[in-house]
């Protein structure tokens, strides 16, 4: 009698933990563990270019970095494909949308000096990413500044200052933008006196013989 023997070598084990992986809108890297008895290698989905692996390829098993940039304002999903010894493991990769958030940046002069006199002051700001159904608002609580107004469409904050009679002062205008603010800081110089003026008149007529004149002033 025959005795047929056959042997057939064994598979070994094969895995890629987790197979989905989630990230925010922004850079970040996350990692996958390869468990394999054999060489493995790694595919990313083409024309993925945000998306990048640490390594491309192992002979046992490993952990390997997953990385994402930064996204624009729309989700976006990619796969990436393990194979080692006919075996294949594919881990899905989401990114969600990048939230833009807003911003209240103020560009004119910050603090803003002023001279004694009456006059209208002006703030300028832009708002960087701007939500809809939000606008810019302005409050001061000094008396000597009145009349605030916001001119979204040029993106101003105008204001009367009344002219000062004393010492030198100061106070704070904020702009406000939902849970954003900006503060700026109104200086206002002393009152100072304007120097007297004495007009002579520079023309005298005098006699020969002398005699006295008048000199005429205002």
């Amino acid at each position: 009698a025959l005795l047929a023997v056959s042997c057939e070598k064994a598979v070994e084990p094969f895995s890629v933990t987790p197979t989905s992986l989630e990230f925010s809108g922004e850079a970040g890297t996350q990692t996958v563990t390869v468990t394999a008895g054999d060489t493995w290698a790694l595919k990313v989905e083409e024309g993925a270019s945000w998306l990048s692996a640490s390594k491309l390829f192992g002979k046992s098993s490993a952990t390997v970095d997953i990385k994402v940039t930064a996204n624009a304002p729309m989700e976006r999903s990619a796969s990436i494909v393990f194979s080692c010894a006919g075996q294949s493991v594919t881990v899905t990769v989401k990114q969600a949308a990048k939230v833009a958030v807003p911003a209240l940046v103020i560009t004119s002069e910050n603090p803003l000096e002023l001279n004694h006199n009456e006059q209208m002051g002006t703030i300028t700001y832009t708002v960087e990413n701007p939500k809809e159904g939000v606008s810019v608002t302005a409050s001061c609580s000094a008396n000597w500044i009145s009349q605030l107004a916001v001119q979204e469409a040029n993106n101003k904050v105008v204001f009367l200052v009344a002219a000062n009679s004393g010492a030198a002062r100061e106070a704070v205008v904020t702009l406000t933008y939902g849970l954003l603010e900006q503060k700026v800081t109104v200086k206002q110089s002393e009152f100072v006196a304007e120097a007297p003026v004495i007009n002579v008149e520079s023309k005298l007529d005098v006699a020969a013989e002398g005699g006295a004149q008048s000199l005429a002033y205002s």
